[in-house]
C-alpha cells in the first residue's frame, strides 16, 4: 500500500493512493465531513456502498465520481490481484463559493443543504483528465516543484470536470424552468450571434460581449448551449470556417490574407482549424482557380 496526503491550498487538499490485495478486501467504516470528494480512478476495480443513502458506487480504470459528503457509512470493497490506484480531491465550500459563484448558488449550495451524502457525478473521465491523473502520479519533480506540479495539474481537471458538471445541471434547470430567460435575454442572446458574426477579425471576449448585450456571463454561456447547441466561441468558429470557405472558393485573396480577415494571426493556424471542419487543405480548395498560393 502507498498512500500520500498534500494539502495544496487551503480549500484544496488531495490524497493519491495504491492498493493491491490477494483476497477481496472489505473495509467498513463511517466519518464526518463538509466538502465535495472529486474521486478518480487511474486502475482498479473498487465500489464503495453508503448506507444512508442506500447508493452503490463503482469505479473502474479512468472512472470519476463526483460526491458531496457531509457523513458517510458503509463500506468499500476491493477485488483481489487488481492493483488500485485512485486520486481523491478534497474541496471545501468556501472553494466554490471564492471561484464559482454563480454556480454554487444554484448547486451546491442547494446539494449542501438537502443531502448528507450524494453522487453527483459518476462516469468515464476525460482523456484531458486521465493526462492530469498521470502526471500527479508520475510527478519528475521533487519536493517544492513536486508539489508546484501536482497543484498546476489538479487544478486543471478541476476546471475539466466541474465545467462539466455544472453545464449539466444549468441544462436541467433551464428544462426544468428553474433557470428562466425571458424576452429580453432571448433578444441579448440573438443580438450576441449578431455581434460574433460581425466581429471575425477582432471578436470580444465573454465579459466583453456580456456587457455588450447587458447580460450576465451566466446567462449568456448556458443560453448558447441551450438554445443555439454550442458555445459563443464554437458559433465564432462556425461563421470563421463559413467565410473562409466562401472567399478560398471565390475570391482573389491568397491564404495569408483570408486567415487574417477571419482573425487568425498565424495562417499554419487556420490551415489546422479550416482542416479540421472541412477535411480539406484551405489550397486544395482554391485549385479551381485560376492560380492560388
Amino acid at each position: 500500500t502507498c498512500f500520500e496526503e498534500l494539502v495544496l491550498s487551503e480549500h484544496i487538499s488531495l490524497i493519491k493512493w495504491e492498493l493491491e490485495t490477494k483476497e477481496d478486501l472489505e473495509v467498513y467504516g463511517n466519518y464526518k465531513s463538509d466538502c465535495i470528494c472529486v474521486r478518480l480512478s487511474l486502475n482498479g476495480d473498487y465500489s464503495q456502498y453508503e448506507k444512508n443513502s442506500n447508493t452503490l458506487m463503482k469505479l473502474g480504470k479512468n472512472d470519476i465520481s463526483l460526491i458531496s459528503i457531509k457523513e458517510i457509512e458503509g463500506k468499500e470493497v476491493y477485488k483481489k490481484n487488481v492493483k488500485n490506484q485512485i486520486l481523491d480531491i478534497y474541496l471545501d465550500y468556501e472553494f466554490f463559493n471564492k471561484y464559482l459563484t454563480n454556480s454554487s448558488d444554484y448547486l451546491f449550495n442547494e446539494i449542501r443543504n438537502n443531502h448528507s451524502y450524494k453522487v453527483l457525478k459518476s462516469k468515464k473521465t476525460f482523456h484531458q483528465t486521465t493526462t492530469r491523473v498521470n502526471n500527479i502520479f508520475n510527478s519528475p519533480f521533487k519536493n517544492d516543484l513536486n508539489e508546484l506540479f501536482i497543484h498546476g495539474n489538479t487544478l486543471e481537471l478541476l476546471s475539466f470536470e466541474l465545467n462539466d458538471l455544472i453545464s449539466n445541471q444549468a441544462m436541467k434547470d433551464i428544462e426544468n424552468k428553474q433557470i428562466k430567460f425571458n424576452d429580453y435575454d432571448m433578444k441579448a442572446l440573438e443580438l450576441a450571434k449578431e455581434i460574433l458574426s460581425n466581429s471575425l477579425e477582432n471578436p470580444p471576449t465573454i465579459p466583453e460581449l456580456a456587457k455588450l448585450i447587458k447580460l450576465n456571463e451566466f446567462k449568456l454561456k448556458y443560453g448558447f448551449k441551450y438554445f443555439f447547441k454550442t458555445t459563443p466561441y464554437g458559433l465564432l468558429l462556425d461563421k470563421r470556417m463559413q467565410k473562409a470557405h466562401e472567399l478560398l472558393k471565390t475570391s482573389d485573396y491568397n491564404i495569408n490574407e483570408i486567415s487574417s480577415l477571419v482573425g487568425y494571426k498565424q495562417s499554419s493556424n487556420f490551415t489546422k482549424a479550416f482542416f479540421r471542419k472541412y477535411n480539406i487543405l484551405p489550397k486544395e480548395l482554391m485549385k479551381n482557380r485560376k492560380y492560388y498560393f
